[in-house]
């Protein structure tokens, strides 16, 4: 078992194209039923789009690490539904089941927050969960977000059911933090 000294996080870029296509195609595989998006579209994806996700100009993506193994990764974009461009969202969160469960969590969620704090266009960062998913849940809660509002969605595994938004104030964080 990993100590906390054995974990840390990282912005990706370029040259973990393939390690995170192959990181996400195992996270929609295993959990088709919590994410947005289904396995058959992301194999298709180009090339373009994954460098295009990976080029760090107002989004992050982040690999989480023990010591040089990947264990998880997630992202923080500018959300594409806030026509204003002052929303970032954070998606794509994915810890390896075996490393779950140690608070881990944690690190995908500060590594995000920090970048959003940075990201002076944004005013509000936005995250949601699929209903039955209180892992998520409790760690939204724990790092400061506030529930919104819930919605039906449709999912890749052809269910169709609430998703629950929650939002975080970043001109309330960064006066906080001043």
């Amino acid at each position: 078992m990993a100590d906390d000294h054995d974990i840390s996080i990282r912005a990706l870029d370029a040259g973990d194209l393939e390690a995170l296509k192959a990181m996400r195609i195992r996270a929609l595989t295993l959990h088709p039923d919590l994410f947005l998006e289904s396995v058959e579209a992301t194999q298709e994806r180009p090339k373009a789009y994954w460098l295009e996700t990976l080029d760090n100009k107002g989004k992050c993506v982040f690999g989480l690490y023990e010591g040089t193994k990947a264990i998880g990764f997630t992202a923080v974009f500018t959300w594409r539904l806030d026509s204003s461009k002052k929303t970032g969202i954070m998606a794509m969160s994915f810890i390896e089941p075996e490393y779950r469960r140690r608070g881990y969590s944690s690190y995908l969620y500060k590594a995000r927050i920090e970048f959003a704090l940075g990201h002076e266009q944004w005013t509000k960062l936005h995250v949601s969960h699929r209903e039955g998913n209180n892992a998520s849940r409790a760690a939204m809660i724990k790092h400061g977000f506030g529930y919104v509002n819930s919605e039906e969605k449709d999912f890749p595994d052809g269910s169709r059911d609430q998703e629950h938004n929650y939002e975080l104030d970043l001109i309330a964080l960064r006066s906080k933090n001043q």
